[in-house]
C-alpha cells in the first residue's frame, strides 16, 4: 500500500517566509493546481492526505477542494492555523491555539474530524503528542526522516534563507 501525504503550503506561506512576492492569487492553488492532483491520483486509482493550513479554509476554493477532495475519498488533515516558521518556540498554549484552530475549521468546512497531523518545520514535542491526544488524533506525521533535516538546512544557508525559529523537524 503506498500513502502519499501532501502538504498544501499556499504561496501566502513562502511570501512571509522568504519575503518574495509572487503576486498570485492564494486560490490558484485550490482552483487550478491541486483539482489538477485529484485528477492525476483518480488516473492511478490512488488516495492522498491532504495536510491543510486552517487559514487558507476561508477562501471558498480551499473549502470547495476539501469537499471535492472528500467526495473523491481522499482525507484531510491538520497543518495548524497559520502555519507559523517558528512553530518549535511556541509556548503550550500557543501549540495549542494553532492545532485547535485548524481543527476546528477543518470540521467546519467538511463535517468530519480530522485525525491525521503534521506541524511546520516537521517538529514535534510532548506539547503536539499531548494536544492530539486530547483531540482524539490518530497520527502525527512530522517526521523528516535521514539526513534531509541536515540537507534542507544547508540548503537554507546556502541560499542566505535564514528565518527566524525555523526547524527541519528534530536533530
Amino acid at each position: 500500500m503506498v500513502s502519499i501525504h501532501v502538504d498544501v503550503d499556499n504561496l501566502w506561506m513562502y511570501e512571509a517566509e522568504y519575503g518574495v512576492a509572487f503576486g498570485r492569487s492564494p486560490d490558484i492553488l485550490f482552483s487550478h493546481d491541486l483539482p489538477r492532483a485529484l485528477d492525476l491520483l483518480a488516473q492511478h486509482d490512488a488516495r492522498a492526505t491532504f495536510f491543510i493550513v486552517g487559514r487558507d479554509l476561508e477562501l471558498p476554493a480551499a473549502q470547495q477542494f476539501c469537499r471535492d477532495a472528500i467526495r473523491r475519498g481522499h482525507a484531510m488533515a491538520n497543518h495548524t492555523f497559520t502555519h507559523p516558521i517558528a512553530f518549535a518556540s511556541l509556548s503550550y498554549a500557543e501549540k495549542r491555539r494553532e492545532i485547535v484552530r485548524c481543527h476546528e475549521a477543518l470540521v467546519a468546512v467538511t463535517g468530519q474530524r480530522p485525525i491525521g497531523f503534521r506541524s511546520p518545520g516537521y517538529y514535534v514535542d510532548r506539547d503536539v503528542v499531548t494536544i492530539l491526544l486530547e483531540l482524539g488524533y490518530r497520527y502525527d506525521s512530522s517526521v523528516l526522516p535521514g539526513p534531509a533535516t541536515l540537507f534542507m538546512r544547508a540548503y537554507a544557508r546556502l541560499q542566505g534563507k535564514r528565518t527566524s525559529g525555523k526547524t527541519y523537524g528534530r536533530p
